[in-house]
This record gives structure tokens, sequence and C-alpha cells, in this order.
């Protein structure tokens, strides 16, 4: 089979315009967590936190956007990448909300912040992680689908917005300064959990429907050349390679391939060592050895 030249090239409508920028606005507010040491110093200030609990805050972050990575790739098979953005805007509208909520907790040294509202942070922030997953599904899935022949070049664009995001977010942070000279954690975050929310819930109406099929050209069929068969006709025709016929995948089927496992091994390795060095950067902007 191959492809037909005239017809794989993409017509740039209205539609398509709006669903690359629901793509690229998904991907540059979705990383905002990852912006916790601007804020790091006006909880710790405020909150009076101490660097275990500003670690333990970013680990739910971090510890968040890996068990719903598959509930994420299901969702994308059964429904379409449009649902995962809609459970991003749901999950980042709660936690962003719960946590500007507790930032803004009254502190004094008689009265410190309770363990009961220090939990509801961390799964606040936990809760920003499963949102970073879903609205990574969400602009991937759809840049790939979207851009067949240029897989590489749509997912590599979509990827590197996603690396930028926490410097997008960033550059605004300057306008909520406190009067100590530190960024107001309650008024920032309620600034980026406002956009994050606002965009994902956007992109729910950008990211439906399916791209238009690649026409593909059948090879000739082998009557004509049965008809035009003559002595010279070879009467043993050399079988064409069948492609492999798609199976539907089951939990215990993924469960019980052995790549999986080796796949999963070093995910681990690489994602763990990945993810401390991330706790070590926050520790430093935090102001922490």
């Amino acid at each position: 089979m191959a492809l037909d030249s005239a017809n794989t090239s993409r017509q740039i409508t209205p539609r398509l315009l709006f669903k690359c920028l629901c793509i690229g606005g998904n991907a540059i507010t979705a990383f905002g967590a990852f912006t916790f040491p601007i804020i790091s110093p006006d909880l710790a200030e405020k909150l009076q936190l101490s660097q275990r609990q500003l670690s333990t805050i970013v680990l739910a972050a971090l510890i968040g956007q890996y068990p719903f990575a598959a509930v994420a790739g299901e969702l994308v098979d059964r429904v379409g990448t449009w649902a995962c953005s809609a459970i991003a805007a749901l999950v980042f509208g709660i936690g962003y909300g719960v946590f500007a909520w507790m930032a803004g907790t009254h502190v004094t040294p008689e009265t410190p912040l309770s363990p009961l509202a220090f939990r509801i942070m961390v799964a606040s922030y936990f809760m920003l992680g499963i949102g970073e997953v879903f609205s990574y599904f969400s602009a991937m899935f759809t840049a790939a689908k979207e851009f067949p022949l240029h897989n590489g070049l749509a997912t590599g664009i979509t990827l590197a917005l996603f690396g930028l995001s926490p410097l997008f977010l960033s550059l605004p942070s300057d306008l909520f300064l406190s009067a100590t000279g530190t960024v107001d954690a309650q008024s920032y975050i309620i600034f980026v959990g406002s956009l994050a929310t606002a965009t994902h819930f956007i992109s729910i109406f950008g990211l439906r429907g399916s791209p238009p099929p690649l026409i593909i050209i059948d090879p000739p069929s082998t009557d004509a050349t049965e008809s035009s068969a003559d002595e010279e006709t070879p009467l043993l025709i050399k079988p064409q390679p069948e492609e492999r016929p798609g199976y539907p995948q089951t939990w215990l089927t993924v469960l019980r391939d052995g790549y999986f496992w080796w796949i999963f091994a070093l995910a681990g390795l690489i994602l763990g060592s990945t993810s401390y060095a991330q706790i070590l950067y926050f520790r430093a902007g935090a102001g922490f050895a």
C-alpha cells in the first residue's frame, strides 16, 4: 500500500488553527506546579513550613504524574484527547483552588499550621501532578494524530512547549511581589490556576473531532495479472507479507509481556533519578542546603 501524495497535504483551516492553539495552550500552561521555587520562600515565611515539608509538597506533584499515565492513555484510546483535557481542567481547578486557599491561612508562632492543613496542601499538589499527565496526553496525542506525516516535528514542538511551560508561567511573577520582596504565593497560584483551568476547558471543544484519514492506494488486483498470463508467467506467486492484525490488548496481556517489565524497570531508573534531581533543584530554590 502507498500513500497518495496528492491527498496527504493538510489544508490550513480555522478549525485546524484553533486546534493547534489548544495544543500549544495546554502545553504552555500544564507545568505550573514546577514554578514552586518562586512561591516557596513566601510559603516558608508566612506558613512557617520547614524544608522537609516543602520537599514533601513538591514530591507529591512528581508522584501524581506517574500512577495515572496508563489511565490517561486508555482514555485517549476509548474516548479521545478532549476527555483528557476535560479531566485536566477539572483537576487543575480543584488543585490550584485548594492550594491557594490553604496558602492564605493565617499562621502565627502560637497557632502554627495544623497537620490537616498541611496534608490538604500535599493532596492538592498531588492533584496538580495528575492534571499534568492528562494535559500531556491531550496535547501530545492530538499533535501526533493531526500530523501523521510529521509526527516527529509535531510532537517535538509540543514537547518543547511543555518543557518551557515553567519559564513562560514564571515571567509574570514580578506582578505578584509582596511587601517583603517575595512572590505572593496565594495571588500567583490563583493566576496560574485560573489560566490553566480556562485554557484546558476551552481545549475541550478545540480538541474534539478526528483528523481526515489519509488516502491509501491499494496494490493492483491479481485478477489483471491472471487475465494476462502466458507461458512465461510463474505458476507460484511469492506471497506478500501481510500486516499483522491488531488484537485487543488487556491489562493482563500487558502484565504478562516480559518487555513491559524491562521498560518499567528502565523507566523507573531514569525517572527516579531525574525526579530526585528536580527535588534538589526545588530545595535549592527554596533557599535550603
